[in-house]
């Protein structure tokens, strides 16, 4: 029997700069130098909550989140993972991931477990993974500092996905996800009845896209240094 991937895609909301300076010295250094390179750091994606209803569990994630870069950069992928546009594989890339790194927000049994009882939507869970990103493209770094970039999505895939009612794979069993089941396994609205969501097994990231829908918990845009911008510049003109 042939293997199954399956293949998720998560849209999260970034938040912009607010910094005046920062922006117009951004914009000054595209028009000088197409060249120029914008570093963006990001919290890309979120362990532990129930989301579009699936759940990422923490020691999944927390296993997985190197294959966004390569292995030259202490990650386990062959090459950096590209930062697309609308999850458009075809098209050039407008960047590349250079790091990442997660950070557990749970300890103990409420790590281990948390895909047993997952954070609502919109919350943080129980870790994150930070993506840095260098961006090359000067069309999209614009988009990105006036705002018209504002939401990311990861695109990543997993080598099984399993039922949180009966714990067998969710093309195998009955349940349907975003349904309730009570004890007995059948359809209920009573106020014990259970949620069917998938459960994720391995992770692979494959790479991060700049889309129009956000979704939650938000990722935020959590580095816009200029200095690490301008460092790449000038050495790139070497």
């Amino acid at each position: 029997m042939n293997k199954q991937i399956f293949k998720f895609k998560d849209s999260l909301c970034i938040a912009q700069p607010t910094n005046k300076a920062a922006r117009d010295d951004a914009m000054g250094m595209i028009e000088r130098n197409s060249k120029t390179a914008l570093k963006v750091t990001i919290d890309a994606t979120h362990s532990g909550v129930k989301t579009n209803q699936r759940v990422y569990p923490g020691g999944k994630v927390s296993q997985g989140y190197r294959s966004f870069f390569s292995r030259e950069k202490g990650g386990t992928a062959e090459f950096d993972k590209p930062v697309l546009k609308h999850h458009d594989d075809i098209s050039d890339p407008i960047g590349r991931i250079v790091g990442a790194r997660y950070t557990a927000y749970k300890v103990g049994q409420e790590f281990d477990l948390d895909f047993l009882n997952p954070d609502p939507y919109g919350s943080r869970g129980s870790g994150v993974v930070t993506v840095d990103a260098l961006i090359t493209d000067p069309d999209s770094i614009k988009k990105i500092i006036d705002g018209r970039f504002v939401s990311v999505s990861s695109g990543h895939n997993s080598d099984a996905a399993f039922c949180s009612i009966c714990g067998d794979s969710i093309m195998e069993c009955s349940h349907l996800p975003g349904k309730r089941y009570d004890a007995d396994g059948e359809v209920s609205t009573e106020e014990d009845a259970r949620d069917c969501f998938v459960i994720t097994n391995n992770m692979t990231y494959n790479e991060l896209s700049f889309v129009n829908m956000p979704a939650q918990p938000p990722a935020k845009l959590i580095n816009f240094n200029w200095a690490d911008c301008k460092d790449y510049s000038e050495k790139s003109n070497v």
